[in-house]
């Protein structure tokens, strides 16, 4: 199993207008080469605390899905519908990236910037 571990890496930070549900993708990769994760399942939490004791301020977790078979190391998340209505943009929130199975590993961590949107049709 590759090794992979990016959770000191401050270069994956994202961002979402509140409302959005637009799907965010990743390509998984160690030491340059694509990881094949067909076998893999992923998953995305979002909390408003960096370092999280529980999930109470957990803003939403999604499981990854592949973009084609999973060959290919890429993979999306979508926000659940709605589960960014209400976050009082402008913030800074935090995600992780963790396979979940064949074993537990948390892949990546970093910054959700959550702007405020304009439109609130």
């Amino acid at each position: 199993m590759a090794s992979i571990d990016q959770t000191q890496n401050a270069s994956f930070d994202i961002e979402w207008a509140r409302g959005d549900n637009d799907p965010k993708l990743f390509r998984i990769k160690s030491g340059g080469s694509v990881v094949d994760i067909s076998e893999w399942v992923l998953r995305m939490a979002v909390n408003s605390e960096l370092n999280p004791a529980d999930g109470q301020k957990q803003i939403f977790s999604v499981q990854g899905q592949f973009v084609t078979d999973g060959k290919d190391g890429e993979v999306y998340f979508t926000p659940p519908a709605g589960s960014l209505d209400s976050i009082p943009a402008p913030v800074i929130v935090y995600y992780d990236i963790s396979r979940v199975s064949p074993s537990k590993k948390t892949l990546l961590k970093g910054k959700v910037n959550i702007i405020m949107d304009i439109d609130k049709s």
